[in-house]
């Protein structure tokens, strides 16, 4: 009797891991607000919900203690904000209001306010975001030497990201009084500069914003550098990139036997 030799193959389908890369959908150049207790920044294109608003500000506040007090848009989402804020009169605050919109579509606009003044000065950034956890906020640091005269500056370091892919906004403002800062942009490697102002002496202080995404968990810092030096603050914010949908792949089972 022959004997035969049976291969039996068992192909499936299955879902293979993937992860949703935090992206930058789109950008909304700076906006100028001289004198004034609000400053509006609207979106160019229509804002998706769930997605991520990141509104990086800096103000300088006429008065002593009024800080960026308020991050609204007029479609009624709420806001949270990281900041650095010195209370003393004549220091500027650096704030980054961030939002997960349950409400969003065209002319989305967001007003960033401080209490009172007629001298005060807003630089206001609007960017949003694909690829962020519906509970966005991982990691921060703040740095400052407000008394300093110095022409190097850092936002110290964080602890160790949570997930790999994360989106690092950092920023820094100086004092420097002086029309021509100097100040680097973007921050050190790895960033990109979502904005530089480099007139410390019409708007008190000279600021920039940069961002970059990670692939992999780590602490994150960022650093800048100017040819004036003064006081300044620095801060970093780190967001959680989220799972995705995987992909679908072949699993193959091989099995034999004799007949």
């Amino acid at each position: 009797m022959k004997k035969r030799f049976l291969i039996l193959a068992v192909l499936f389908l299955a879902p293979l891991p993937a992860f949703s890369v935090p992206m930058l959908v789109q950008h909304r150049t700076v906006q100028f607000c001289d004198g004034a207790v609000n400053c509006p920044i609207t979106f160019s294109m229509s804002v998706t919900v769930g997605n991520l608003v990141t509104i990086p500000a800096s103000v300088f506040a006429e008065i002593g203690g009024d800080n960026i007090g308020n991050f609204a848009d007029n479609k009624g989402n709420s806001y949270t904000q990281w900041e650095f804020n010195n209370s003393a009169s004549g220091f500027p605050v650096l704030s980054v209001g961030y939002s997960m919109p349950t409400t969003g579509g065209t002319s989305f606009t967001v007003t960033v306010s401080v209490a009172s003044g007629t001298q005060n000065y807003f630089i206001v950034d609007a960017v949003e975001w694909s690829g962020i956890q519906a509970s966005p906020l991982d990691k921060t640091a703040v740095n400052d030497n407000i008394n300093g005269s110095d022409t190097s500056f850092n936002t110290g370091t964080t602890a160790t990201t949570a997930t790999a892919n994360e989106l690092v906004i950092a920023g820094v403002w100086l004092g420097t009084g002086n029309a021509s800062s100097g100040l680097t942009s973007p921050a050190s490697s790895g960033y990109q500069s979502l904005f530089v102002n480099q007139d410390g002496a019409a708007r008190c202080c000279a600021s920039e914003f940069s961002y970059k995404i990670i692939s992999a968990t780590g602490t994150q810092t960022a650093s800048w550098m100017s040819s004036v030096a003064g006081g300044w603050g620095a801060i970093i914010i780190t967001f959680n990139g989220t799972a995705g949908g995987g992909g679908t792949g072949k699993r193959v089972i091989l099995g034999g036997g004799i007949l």
